[in-house]
């Protein structure tokens, strides 16, 4: 994180990919063209997923083009990072490098911080893992279900890669939620029971 050129004032960012794709910078709510569909739109979304992991120049490849887009791929993804650079300015987001690529391994590399509700509950459902106390691990928890808010990107669920990360968030997910109820069940806290399985 202690890229000391990173500007401190500007809004975080607020990308939220459970349950549908939203972006808010700030307080304000980023519109993208009804078009989700773009290339642009796609490599938008693979890269705000893998964020600090990053991903392979070869695996982004392979999740944005179909067979037959292969062979002119590579010049494809420059033109798709032009256009996802311009189109995020457009949206109201800093001029800026937003790709930052480091041995064939491509980043999202935004200026403000970059909050994805994804990493949020993955992080929250290793620190119950990692967590010893009850009580502590039960909140990490509650915490990790109330920010599922459905499926990862439904509208983008013809994706291979958005399906096999989405069955995988599933699972943790149900895991999550089964512990939780069973706590709150031996406690007698139905009606927290109830809220959270809506």
């Amino acid at each position: 994180m202690g890229d000391q050129s990173m500007n401190i004032q500007l809004p975080v960012l607020k990308v939220q990919m459970l349950g549908g794709l939203s972006l808010m910078y700030g307080e304000e709510p980023i519109s993208f063209s009804r078009n989700t569909t773009t290339k642009a739109m796609k490599l938008l979304q693979i890269l705000l997923y893998y964020g600090e992991k990053g991903i392979s120049r070869n695996k982004l490849i392979e999740n944005l083009y179909k067979a037959e887009e292969l062979a002119d791929a590579p010049n494809s993804l420059r033109v798709t990072s032009y256009r996802l650079k311009k189109m995020l300015v457009n949206m109201g987001l800093p001029e800026h490098n937003y790709i930052r690529i480091s041995k064939g391994i491509y980043f999202w590399n935004g200026p403000m911080r970059t909050d994805v509700d994804i990493h949020q509950f993955c992080d929250l459902i290793q620190r119950a893992e990692d967590e010893t106390d009850m009580e502590k691990q039960m909140q990490f928890l509650r915490e990790a279900c109330l920010l599922y808010k459905g499926e990862l990107l439904p509208g983008s669920s013809e994706e291979e890669w958005v399906l096999i990360e989405g069955v995988q968030l599933k699972k943790m997910y149900s895991g999550a939620l089964q512990q939780l109820c069973e706590y709150l069940w031996n406690k007698e806290e139905y009606e927290e029971i109830l809220r959270l399985c809506e």
